[in-house]
């Protein structure tokens, strides 16, 4: 795209090892081919590849740059990687790569000559077989929207609105759709008959929806939803451009490939006007390239370019072999010991023939019969072998192939399952596993990519201590290739029934549904969410979702008939009802929404409760409160505060349990007066009008806490308060129906070293069964890891150092708790630390049953990892959840030495 800048960039750190390194200006020779797989002795022809367009192709923001001054050509770009990848096994396909994409081409450079350059379309002619490449950024302003709307030192509201409006006039109009569309005609028209020709989208340009920006008196521009429409709408008509040309005989071999969903994560590989994304797969203003080097800002860093390259060789159409078969299905799905297994070996197009293995062996008691491996395997473990697939002509193909046999979780004690994934998935997925569990029942979704680049959504049940896993379904006239995004964790109630959903998009880029996936006797379901009567453009959601103890809910974003602004939908799921939905009410004459993206969701027993802010016309933030119970569906509270004070919208939570819902906030009463506030609600009452919670004996400012948990009776927040001598302290307030809300400060047993006492970390409720998690240092300066429980909600007892961290050979240097999650009658933790001794980290993974004598959690340290796991796996633990029958624990480990794969896990601890 267009290049604002000149200059040379050198790739931040967290480039992903591995990439090509750069070759000499001019040098067109394709490096050896890494292993030809069972074709030794042939002569490979070797794949042309052609890169045009744009410095989306060129390579800015991948070092190394060659070529015609200015353009930006790098070795590093996407097609340079795209090429090393099928130069080695399984492909061993010899490849050269030309590249003539300039940064800041737009589409008449096709046809023009331009600094002394000739025209890209000069370029075309027979000889190549893949053509790459990216257009029409620039023909829509792309350098002036970075500039005037994301660029903190030059953006203004004035400037950045009208370089949107004339992007989004481009867009309405056609224009920008006819000129693509020329470009492409041309290139095939010039361009070998059997030519693939694949067009590549562009990234979003921000990650925060909710991205405004205001200058003056000019009017406030709402930049991150009007770029995010942007970038889907183009998306959507380069698709539909391809689809056209490719139903004509001008047409056929062109393929569009999105990147939009591969920077988009999960986790957001983008970039924020406002913050630091640490996980940024894109070049940032000033912090990864100076001013001198501006070019560079808001394309791809080397790690960026890398996963297009990626992306490309595992897409579906892109071809990797002119003639030759590729095994695409080297990555099965894991199995279970004793359990019936199948699954089936295929090429990337599907062609007859007989395969064989070559070397290692199946796991005992599986076979290969035809294209299958079936069975039932005898023992857990981790087998490597090799397959090799011979087509009807003789041409044959080699791919070493794995597969992990998992034990199934027994009662007591913990076992470790790598996520399981469908047939066809990619090989290790990267997603790690949200896992919800709810009464007697277990489940959760993963996102995996199939060998062909489609992003796919798996759901997982736990069933007999084993996981099992399928493709999401979806309802009648739904795509599933559609390009689906914003997967809501799936959550189960207290009941033992499970609920997640996704947004689906047409080709246009227009949202068309919002999916629901019920888990109900033990069955998944899909069905189009059903929308308010007023809906008439779907826009995104379920944005969260929660579950309580017979209720389910989740929040949504839609536009009325009629409407410019967005409108909030609120769904609730019963066994009774199904799906149902509303629209948010609103208090009268609000004109404004509340912001997308800040609905914080929770749902309790027959109750759901949801907070969001809006904005008043005068700018200033208010906090809604809206519940639903059976009885009065929803109804609408504004949360009031103290006269004088300012919300501070980005500082919420709320929780319910049985009979009660919290929402914590905070406020300000000048600059530096920094207060939180709670509202209750209860069946009786309703929400109340707030109150400043209770502050210790010792305090000089008052107390804040920012996480709220509530179960059965009882709700915890753990906070923060500076005590005398501006001593900081923690302090927890728990609220009963017999006491409201007050301050208990739990104690650690030892010899607290540190005047400022204990630090709590995390709290859950799961119904009488309440846990803390914390800290102290102790005397010498030694970090002990603390687990409080309590079953009254008064009396809490303190389980110090669970796992015995300190008994290494030498203390950690740090350890905390990462998560607790409790059910109605056993809480799951987990704590990681550094093994100074072992020079890496260690996770102790631990239980308690509310039976549990003397509040003591047991231990498994160190955590157990599936045979596949490599001798530093660095395994990271993320979320627990507990039910009646199972806690889960899931987290990621990497499965090569060299830290490139990492595979998601899920730890599961049955109760019998």
């Amino acid at each position: 795209m267009s290049a604002l800048f000149l200059g040379t960039w050198a790739a931040p750190a967290g480039a992903v090892p591995g990439t090509p390194a750069p070759r000499p200006p001019g040098s067109t020779a394709p490096p050896v081919a890494n292993g030809q797989h069972g074709l030794a002795g042939v002569a490979r022809p070797t794949m042309r590849i052609l890169v045009m367009g744009d410095s989306y192709s060129a390579g800015n923001g991948a070092g190394g740059y060659y070529g015609a001054a200015g353009c930006y050509r790098s070795h590093a770009n996407y097609a340079e990687v795209f090429a090393s990848i099928i130069r080695a096994s399984p492909y061993a396909q010899p490849t050269a790569v030309t590249n003539v994409a300039c940064s800041g081409a737009v589409t008449a450079d096709f046809h023009n000559s331009k600094d002394g350059r000739p025209p890209e379309l000069s370029a075309v002619d027979h000889s190549y077989d893949l053509i790459f490449l990216t257009i029409g950024g620039n023909d829509a302003y792309f350098s002036d929207i970075v500039k005037f709307c994301l660029v903190a030192k030059t953006r203004t509201a004035a400037h950045c609105a009208s370089n949107l409006s004339r992007a989004e006039s481009m867009l309405g109009d056609g224009t920008l759709q006819r000129r693509i569309t020329t470009v492409l005609k041309d290139v095939r028209a010039k361009a070998n008959a059997g030519a693939s020709i694949v067009l590549l989208g562009y990234p979003l340009l921000e990650g925060d929806s909710s991205y405004s920006l205001k200058s003056g008196s000019a009017p406030t521009v709402k930049v991150g939803q009007r770029l995010r429409t942007l970038g889907s709408r183009a998306d959507a008509m380069q698709a539909a451009v391809v689809k056209s040309l490719n139903a004509t005989t001008a047409g056929g071999s062109l393929r569009f490939v999105s990147t939009q969903a591969l920077f988009n994560g999960p986790p957001y590989h983008g970039l924020y006007a406002n913050k630091n994304n640490t996980g940024r797969w894109m070049v940032q203003p000033v912090i990864d390239a100076s001013l001198a080097t501006y070019k560079t800002w808001y394309h791809p860093n080397q790690t960026g370019w890398a996963h297009e390259g990626r992306l490309l060789a595992r897409t579906k159409g892109v071809p990797t072999s002119k003639t030759y078969p590729v095994i695409s299905s080297p990555h099965l799905p894991d199995a279970v010991a004793s359990r019936s297994y199948s699954a089936r070996l295929a090429t990337a197009d599907n062609r007859p023939g007989t395969w064989s293995v070559t070397s290692g062996a199946l796991p005992l008691g599986l076979t290969l019969r035809g294209a299958t491996i079936g069975g039932v395997p005898k023992s857990s473990g981790h087998s490597k072998f090799g397959v090799r697939f011979v087509d009807a002509s003789g041409t044959s193909a080699k791919a070493d192939a794995d597969l992990l046999v998992n034990s199934a979780a027994r009662a007591g004690a913990w076992s470790s399952s790598r996520a399981p994934l469908p047939a066809g998935h990619g090989g290790p997925s990267g997603a790690v596993p949200t896992v919800s569990c709810g009464g007697p029942v277990c489940a959760g979704h993963a996102l995996y990519t199939d060998t062909s680049g489609h992003r796919h959504y798996a759901l997982l049940q736990l069933r007999d201590g084993a996981w099992e896993t399928r493709d999401a379904p979806y309802p009648s006239g739904v795509d599933r290739e559609a390009g689906q995004v914003d997967l809501a964790s799936v959550q189960c109630d207290g009941q033992g029934d499970c609920v997640g959903g996704t947004t689906v998009y047409a080709s246009t880029g227009r949202a068309t549904a919002q999916v629901f996936w019920t888990l109900l006797n033990g069955v998944w379901t899909a069905q189009k969410a059903p929308l308010p009567a007023d809906a008439d453009t779907l826009l995104s959601g379920p944005n969260s979702l929660s579950c309580g103890i017979d209720v389910c809910g989740g929040s949504g974003w839609y536009l009325g008939r009629g409407d410019s602004a967005g409108r909030e939908v609120l769904w609730t799921w019963t066994r009774g009802t199904g799906w149902k939905a509303a629209s948010a009410p609103l208090p009268p004459g609000t004109d404004e929404n509340a912001d997308s993206g800040d609905q914080l969701f929770a749902c309790g027993r027959g109750v759901c409760a949801v907070t969001a802010h809006y904005n008043d016309t005068a700018g200033v933030a208010h906090e809604l409160l809206w519940t639903w119970t059976p009885r009065s569906e929803w109804v609408m509270r504004q949360a009031q505060l103290p006269a004088g004070a300012t919300l501070e919208p980005n500082y919420v939570a709320v929780s319910c349990g049985s009979s009660v819902c919290a929402a914590i906030g905070l406020y300000r009463l000048g600059e530096q007066d920094w207060r939180s506030i709670i509202w209750t609600w209860q069946p009786s009452t309703g929400w109340d009008a707030g109150q400043t919670p209770p502050s210790p004996a010792d305090t000089t400012y008052p107390g804040q806490a920012f996480q709220m948990s509530c179960g059965g009776d009882t709700c915890l927040a753990p906070g923060s308060y500076y005590g005398r001598q501006g001593v900081f302290r923690n302090l927890l307030w728990v609220w009963t129906a017999q006491d409201g809300w007050s301050v208990q400060q739990p104690a650690p047993l030892g010899s607290v070293g540190d005047s400022a006492g204990p630090t709590y970390r995390q709290a859950s409720c799961g119904g009488s069964l309440c846990a803390l998690t914390g800290s102290y240092k102790a005397v010498g300066g030694r970090v002990v890891t603390v687990l409080w429980t309590t079953a009254d909600s008064v009396t809490w007892v303190a389980d110090e150092d669970p796992g015995h961290l300190t008994r290494n050979p030498q203390p950690p240097y740090f350890n905390h708790f990462e998560q607790v999650g409790c059910g109605p009658s056993q809480c799951a933790a987990l704590v990681s630390y550094w093994d100074s001794a072992a020079k890496t980290t260690r996770n102790v993974l631990l239980h308690r049953s509310a039976s549990s004598p003397d509040g003591v959690w047991t231990a498994d340290s160190p955590t157990r990892l599936p045979a596949d796991a490599g001798e530093d796996p660095s395994q990271y633990l993320y979320a627990s959840s507990c039910g009646t029958a199972a806690c889960v624990v899931t987290g990621s480990y990497y499965t090569d030495p060299a830290f490139q794969q990492y595979q998601g896990i899920i730890w599961t601890r049955t109760t019998g």
